[in-house]
């Protein structure tokens, strides 16, 4: 038996990253952040647009895992509705419930007033406009399962490109491709929010970039580099990491109406490039089984939190706003900013966690019920083909 490791999982550190990223950018809208007395101030005013593009850029690598170890698979016609099934049994049950609850018993003036977006809502064709507090941030879900439609073609094509070297001139290649083309719908004059930050085809230089780190990352092993390298090279990404996070942060609440344009349209690009290299220097650790995050092993290392963390990020995405919106009211302002701040955080924190929690069970119940259904289905038309044969 294998020896398993008990440590974070790199990806799942990037998730909660992002997580926090929109978490705490969001809590600004109901805080009033305007403190600027200390100088690390700005390190609450998280980059939660790059939170979204960090969890593109994981959609697009995992779907190229998935694709790249046979996880899914692409003989014919009927596994790309395979595939498009699977993804909607995975994210559909946690989203719907969410949807159906926060719009039938709270924002049922949302229903009445703009049925077509209810419609989208529950379709995928939702890019966050009219919204509401609670419902805004579900467009995020909605890109997503349209980027999987081109997930199946991407990766034929990726497939079919054998040269180590071609593939990373394509990857730079969508890479820029998709700075200038932002950078050019700016200047054709198209509304950044609708055109650019929430319409799938645009991002589909992040999503494409991230299926095609597998062409540099799958059977990579941790002995292709010695010990003292690969250390060194995890601390270097790791630092570049967190150091554009911070920078992001520094623009975003100093400098945000002078580095707009940068923010908006040339940043995407620079996250694509170092969550690229971060999952180079990472990817490895995968070909070693990682211990679950047990409540035991939680407190063998207390950084596997990260782990669970994860595990809840979607659902924590969702009810995040609709937690500040319901529960904003019930917090005393204090005469000290961080004072009101931290407890504010603190209680909104907890209870999008304990929500996240319970929709999390209960979604991922409906999950493994449907995938355990669809299991059986397979293996019963298996058997009938071979019967049949």
């Amino acid at each position: 038996m294998l020896k398993q490791r008990n440590s974070v999982d790199y990806i799942n550190f990037m998730r909660v990253v992002a997580m926090m990223s929109v978490f705490l950018l969001h809590i600004q809208s109901y805080t009033g952040i305007r403190n600027y007395d200390s100088p690390f101030t700005f390190m609450l005013r998280t980059p939660a647009w790059a939170g979204v593009w960090i969890f593109v850029f994981i959609s697009g690598y995992l779907m190229g895992k998935g694709f790249y170890t046979g996880r899914y698979k692409l003989e014919s016609v009927k596994d790309y509705f395979l595939f498009m099934l699977k993804r909607f049994i995975r994210l559909a049950p946690s989203y719907y419930i969410y949807c159906f609850l926060v719009l039938v018993f709270f924002r049922r003036s949302f229903i009445e007033n703009y049925p077509k977006a209810v419609l989208q809502i529950f379709t995928f064709t939702y890019n966050g406009t009219p919204g509401v507090n609670g419902t805004g941030v579900v467009w995020y879900v909605s890109t997503v399962m349209q980027l999987y439609l081109f997930a199946p073609i991407i990766f034929l094509i990726i497939k079919k490109i054998k040269s180590p070297v071609l593939n990373y001139v394509i990857f730079f290649a969508v890479a820029a491709a998709g700075c200038v083309l932002r950078y050019t719908l700016r200047r054709q004059g198209y509304d950044w929010y609708d055109w650019i930050y929430t319409f799938s085809p645009m991002n589909l230089d992040i999503f494409i970039c991230g299926m095609i780190i597998n062409r540099f990352t799958c059977g990579a092993k941790e002995d292709d580099l010695s010990p003292k390298i690969r250390k060194t090279a995890k601390i270097i990404v790791s630092v570049l990491f967190i150091g554009l996070i911070e920078a992001n942060c520094w623009i975003y609440f100093y400098q945000l109406s002078r580095d707009e344009v940068f923010y908006k349209h040339f940043l995407p690009t620079v996250y694509i490039l170092v969550c690229a290299v971060f999952m180079i220097a990472f990817d490895y650790e995968r070909n070693i089984p990682n211990a679950k995050p047990t409540f035991k092993n939680i407190c063998k290392n207390p950084l596997r939190i990260i782990d669970h963390l994860a595990s809840i990020s979607f659902e924590f995405y969702l009810w995040h706003t609709f937690v500040f919106y319901t529960f904003s009211s019930n917090v005393t302002i204090e005469d000290k900013y961080m004072v009101h701040y931290t407890k504010y955080t603190l209680i909104t924190f907890v209870i999008t966690y304990v929500l996240s929690v319970a929709l999390h069970f209960v979604g991922g119940s409906i999950t493994r019920l449907a995938n355990k259904g669809l299991k059986k289905l397979q293996e019963k038309n298996a058997n009938k083909k071979q019967e049949a044969a």
